[in-house]
């Protein structure tokens, strides 16, 4: 790859639009973020951004979020040409510019707007992963459109059966985050979890769980169904994933101590994290929480009742 960097460098002056596009998605593919490389892209292609396509502008912040690359002139100019291509936009490319604006924590309310009321006359069409991936957007950015949760919640439901376990827990964990009620979504998300949940990672498991424990929904076989599977699964997940498996079980009373012991006594071990990261506030609180008995009687780490 630094032999195609160089050799890209050498020619980003005779670049076209997809030529751009397609070097810095092939760099976030592997994934291989060069500093120098993805900054002459940005540069050279700003007076070029009218040329690109809707696939080429979508193609273009996707590699950013992907690499973590912030380039803020870049990506204001992939969104001001974005807007008048909005309505040739499929729905993946329109759920891949919100997730790539949502991943790099860049609010751009015009275009979240234009992208919703686009979504709205199409959501009938789009596939799951689209689905999912602008419900995660929409409240990893904080950002609430209450016509399009409710669509997406609606579309969702009929095409269930086509998430993945990692789309049914990201769209568990929006709807929570957004404290969007609707209760058939997430009865549809349960019921069709428990049959997926042998294939969650950490993550993908601790979301449904904490996003079910937000919204005061104990549904017992699913949280039957997460008990046992967590149980694998603990030895590998950071202080967030244990922090809401624990709260999760201590929020709806479930009471399994073969699940929340585990869990909070191996917080302590993933809060020793590389210099520079720290834990935020609410993980302390979730694992305290679940680490009390229900007298408020406090549970160290290693220390339970017989």
């Amino acid at each position: 790859m630094e032999a195609i960097s160089a050799a890209s460098l050498a020619k980003l002056s005779q670049y076209r639009a997809q030529e751009f596009a397609n070097t810095a998605w092939a760099f976030a593919r592997f994934p291989l973020c060069d500093m120098p490389l993805l900054s002459s892209i940005s540069a050279a292609a700003l007076n070029l951004l009218s040329d690109f396509t809707c696939q080429n502008l979508t193609n273009l912040a996707w590699a950013y979020s992907v690499l973590l690359f912030l380039d803020r002139p870049c990506l204001d100019a992939i969104s001001s040409q974005s807007m008048p291509k909005i309505a040739e936009a499929v729905g993946q490319n329109l759920a891949n510019t919100v997730w790539s604006f949502a991943t790099l924590e860049v609010l751009d309310k015009p275009l979240f707007h234009a992208i919703a009321a686009q979504a709205l006359r199409k959501l009938p069409y789009w596939d799951a992963q689209a689905l999912a991936n602008t419900a995660w957007s929409f409240a990893a950015i904080a950002m609430r459109h209450a016509p399009l949760s409710q669509s997406i919640a609606e579309a969702a439901i009929a095409r269930i059966t086509a998430l993945k376990g990692q789309e049914l827990s990201n769209t568990a964990w929006a709807f929570a985050t957004m404290q969007f009620k609707s209760w058939p979504l997430l009865d549809a998300i349960a019921e069709e979890s428990r049959a997926k949940l042998s294939h969650f990672d950490a993550q993908g498991m601790s979301n449904p769980a904490w996003a079910f424990a937000q919204r005061c929904s104990a549904n017992a076989p699913l949280f039957e169904a997460i008990a046992s599977e967590s149980l694998r699964l603990i030895p590998d997940a950071n202080s967030q994933e244990l922090a809401n498996f624990a709260w999760s079980n201590w929020a709806l009373l479930l009471r399994k101590p073969e699940l929340l012991r585990p869990e909070v006594d191996a917080f302590p071990d993933s809060c020793r994290l590389p210099k520079g990261l720290r834990l935020v506030g609410v993980e302390w609180v979730h694992v305290a929480d679940a680490a009390s008995d229900e007298c408020a009687g406090p549970r160290l780490p290693g220390v339970w009742p017989a």
